[in-house]
């Protein structure tokens, strides 16, 4: 009985992780939300990276900045149960697709996930901490063109005091991409 409840979740989450590569598609098309590389690679990636980068620093509470479309945590949310995430995303077509899934999903109204369309400069930690009921939160992302933009824009905000996670798209393997992500701080 057990072993058909896990397997039935396994295909749920399954199905969840389709649509949510199904809608970036359709808003892809009019939104520019990813670039050229297949949003479903982007998809198993971005959740392989995330689950070493667990080994390195287990939490519950995530912020995603840069968001765009979603890419690092809304796949986490839909697969992990435990997880809560802030997504962090200036443009406001890209933070409108987060919170229409989201909401969609009912994760806004579950109180998992929280979409806050500033930069990262303009979100205060006393907002992560109050959503999140804790301190204890990392930063994550994949959206900066540079690291000296990334160090700048995480310098200059509240955040500062958090770890923050960079996951990087590795194309330099001729058959495969994968991410790899290193702590800035």
């Amino acid at each position: 009985m057990q072993d058909e409840v896990s397997l039935k979740m396994f295909h749920m989450k399954q199905s969840s992780l389709d649509q949510y590569v199904e809608q970036i598609k359709l808003w892809d098309r009019s939104h520019r939300l990813v670039g050229g590389v297949p949003v479903h690679v982007l998809v198993e990636q971005s959740l392989l990276a995330f689950k070493n980068s667990l080994l390195v620093n287990p939490c519950t509470s995530y912020v995603d900045v840069g968001a765009g479309s979603g890419i690092v945590g809304i796949p986490l949310l839909l697969i992990y149960d435990r997880l809560k995430f802030v997504f962090v995303e200036p443009d406001l077509k890209k933070s409108s697709f987060v919170l229409n899934f989201l909401s969609s999903y009912g994760l806004i109204r579950a109180k998992r996930a929280l979409v806050i369309s500033e930069r990262i400069q303009n979100v205060s930690h006393e907002t992560l901490e109050d959503f999140f009921g804790t301190n204890q939160i990392t930063l994550l992302t994949r959206a900066f063109s540079g690291p000296k933009s990334l160090n700048d824009a995480y310098k200059e905000s509240s955040l500062s005091k958090y770890p923050l996670f960079d996951f990087k798209m590795d194309t330099s393997g001729l058959d495969e991409e994968k991410f790899t992500f290193s702590l800035l701080q």
